[in-house]
């Protein structure tokens, strides 16, 4: 839903850009380095526990509804299929 509606919006994303996207807002975190400089690293969702990845899609989900205008349904909504 979130890259389809970057397209609509003109953007040229794919479903890892988008992933890669996602993560980078929502992961990243500073690392202070040895010289006093920071660098940011970006977690991977594999990493995350039960508790921080339902934080991660409740931070996607309120950005959607925020910023793209879009409602991403919990899991356990029924959606409609077109065939």
């Amino acid at each position: 839903m979130v890259r389809e509606r970057l397209r609509e919006l003109g953007n040229r994303v794919t479903i890892e850009d988008t992933h890669l996207m996602l993560r980078a807002k929502f992961l990243s975190e500073p690392i202070h380095l040895l010289d006093g400089e920071f660098v940011d690293h970006i977690k991977s969702t594999q990493v995350l526990s039960t508790i921080e990845f339902m934080d991660y899609i409740l931070d996607i989900r309120q950005f959607c509804l925020d910023n793209l205008d879009i409602r991403i349904p919990e899991p356990n909504e029924q959606t409609t299929i077109a065939f």
